[in-house]
């Protein structure tokens, strides 16, 4: 949620931002006028199902199918019960979260945007999160994309030697 975070306030007026770093952005709305139909598809199906799952009850099964997604399959069998729990506690920000970032920001959002922009994305990621990259980078080109081979939305986490080295040279710039 963080790249989210951060395309709403360079969209905000008064908010000095001199460039923009943006690590698997889930910026959703993204997709849906920037003619990519199966990855919206696939992600509105996804939050869909989530947002079911949770309100009807049904949250080790919503977590799961969560956990799975933005990592590998078997991640959630693979947690400990303490992260599953803080997980599950989780959940229901998560539906607020999806909220968020499928709310419509209104026509052409990213329009007043004119920073230098660093997108970085993990090659493994669920495919509607490297097509927001792709879509970001398009729309926004005065910037990079970088891929990370062997990375998924997990990035941070999992790759967070070779996510230091591109984020200090990005400073050293």
């Amino acid at each position: 949620m963080a790249a989210w975070v951060a395309l709403q306030l360079a969209r905000a007026s008064g908010v000095v931002t001199r460039s923009l770093t943006l690590i698997e952005p889930v910026a959703f709305y993204a997709m849906r006028d920037a003619c990519e139909p199966q990855a919206w598809s696939e992600i509105d199906a996804f939050r869909q199902a989530f947002v079911d799952r949770i309100a009807a009850g049904e949250i080790e099964a919503a977590m799961r199918a969560f956990v799975d997604y933005w990592s590998l399959a078997g991640t959630w069998d693979a947690m400990d019960e303490a992260a599953r729990a803080q997980m599950r506690r989780a959940s229901a920000k998560i539906v607020l979260d999806f909220q968020a970032a499928f709310a419509d920001p209104g026509p052409d959002p990213f329009r007043d945007i004119r920073l230098p922009l660093h997108l970085i994305v993990g090659d493994r990621s669920p495919p509607p999160v490297r097509r927001i990259a792709a879509v970001l980078f398009q729309r926004m080109s005065y910037g990079a994309l970088q891929i990370v081979h062997g990375a998924n939305h997990l990035l941070p986490a999992t790759h967070h030697r070779v996510l230091s080295d591109l984020l200090l040279a990005r400073l050293e710039e």
